[in-house]
């Protein structure tokens, strides 16, 4: 895995030489182990589980269900995920599961929700950031009441972060990998990519934005991406079936554009993108970066995950 990663970084799209002489070495010995032992253990389990990361990092869905179907497998001899006592390694499972799910666009093989309410309600903006999402969420005609709660929940999520960063704090990073875990896999429950989309426009926009998000969190190379052809495919077509609506809200477009900028797309191949945030930026008079963030800090924005690509697209912008 690590040699995987290795080659990953340095720009490697298929499987050295050196890579798949590893690969068969550990298949041998998780098949030998698996002999020995009736229940796998933490070991096995996380060795299946690198493995797939490596196929999704390859962008090679057949080997990654292959193996996640072994992982799954694993998962059930050993009870179900409440039986992993170890947060690091259930962690892991769960972000494979979900990074393989929007990759494929299926639905998740597994299910874990344990948002920290409890530390995000300690925050002295729960109670205003609470009811700002209600609002903005109402403003962009978004009525689905499980996007409601997830836009809520992302939104809060994120002022709870960017105040820490103001304050030089990090958030835990077991509370932060909760986070994510609970709006990835209820965002994929919510509508799977593969399946019909039947949610109302701005809904529909929302919830892939936001699955767009989870996407800036998940393995990253610097701002490079992974490819998410289900995704892409669904929000292009949400977004232009949105533009269409002449009371969509301003703000919310501007977000939904950046949010599809910094994400799956690159605004430096997709004309369609370049010239609707141009055009929409100009309508907005926004004339600064500071300016556009004040905007997009009225959505879900993280600035430890986002300042630097969203400053990144604006240059692009200005200098086009």
């Amino acid at each position: 895995m690590a040699q995987a990663f290795s080659d990953w970084l340095q720009g490697g799209e298929g499987e050295s030489i050196k890579v798949m002489r590893y690969l068969a070495n550990t298949y041998r010995c998780v098949n030998d182990k698996l002999k020995k032992e009736g229940t796998p253990d933490d070991a096995t389990i996380a060795v299946v589980m690198s493995i797939t990361m490596h196929n999704n990092l390859l962008r090679a869905p057949g080997g990654a269900k292959v193996h996640l179907n072994a992982l799954q497998r694993m998962v059930e001899l050993r009870g179900g995920l409440s039986s992993f006592p170890t947060l690091l390694l259930l962690h892991k499972i769960c972000r494979t599961d979900i990074e393989f799910s929007l990759q494929s666009g299926s639905l998740p093989r597994f299910y874990r929700d344990e948002f920290p309410y409890t530390t995000m309600r300690s925050s002295s903006t729960w109670v205003d950031t609470t009811y700002e999402a209600f609002i903005n969420a109402t403003n962009a005609h978004i009525y689905n009441v499980d996007i409601q709660t997830v836009f809520r929940d992302m939104l809060c999520a994120s002022r709870f972060i960017n105040t820490l960063k103001v304050t030089n704090q990090k958030i835990a990073p077991l509370v932060f990998q909760e986070i994510l875990i609970s709006t990835g896999y209820r965002l994929m429950y919510i509508c799977p990519l593969d399946g019909p989309r039947l949610l109302p426009a701005a809904d529909d926009v929302c919830h892939l934005a936001l699955l767009a998000m989870v996407t800036t969190i998940l393995i990253r190379k610097g701002y490079n991406r992974l490819s998410y052809p289900y995704l892409a495919g669904l929000f292009h077509d949400s977004i232009a079936k949105i533009t269409e609506n002449p009371s969509v809200c301003n703000g919310f477009l501007l977000w939904l554009l950046f949010m599809a900028g910094i994400s799956i797309f690159d605004v430096k191949d997709d004309a369609w993108l370049q010239l609707m945030l141009k055009r929409h930026i100009s309508l907005m008079e926004l004339e600064s970066w500071q300016s556009v963030k004040i905007e997009l800090t009225e959505y879900p924005w993280i600035d430890y995950f986002h300042d630097g690509p969203g400053l990144e697209l604006w240059d692009i912008l200005a200098r086009s």
